[in-house]
């Protein structure tokens, strides 16, 4: 049986919010990295709750503000309960939201250009 896409989005959601549950009824920090400083939506933190220094997902840490780098390890934290990359529904939202200011700051900018020439 195929399931239509909006179905399986759902679904991954649904997977994703029982994972995050149970991180963190497990003990881990579950952070995640923040919009403008990168990384990806489906990542987080594997440490023990209230751990010290920067938030690890795998090979790469992040600090308070969301800012991500590189920073290889040899013996990385296990990821348990690994998530989809589907985005939950603030995601998608802040998203759209984002894709809507930014086409309206161009739709500002073609205005300004064409009431200039």
């Amino acid at each position: 049986m195929r399931l239509p896409g909006p179905v399986w989005v759902q679904i991954h959601r649904a997977q994703n919010r029982v994972r995050d549950i149970a991180a963190m009824a497990a003990g881990y920090c579950n952070d995640q990295p923040g919009e403008p400083g990168g990384g990806y939506r489906h990542w987080r933190c594997a440490r023990r709750r209230r751990h010290r220094g920067l938030h690890r997902f795998r090979n790469y840490v992040w600090d308070a503000q969301g800012r991500t780098e590189y920073a290889p390890v040899d013996d990385f934290p296990s990821q348990p309960w690994d998530r989809n990359g589907t985005p939950t529904r603030r995601q998608a939202r802040l998203d759209q939201d984002r894709r809507r200011a930014a086409a309206e700051k161009r739709a500002a900018a073609r205005r300004a250009r064409r009431d200039t020439t």
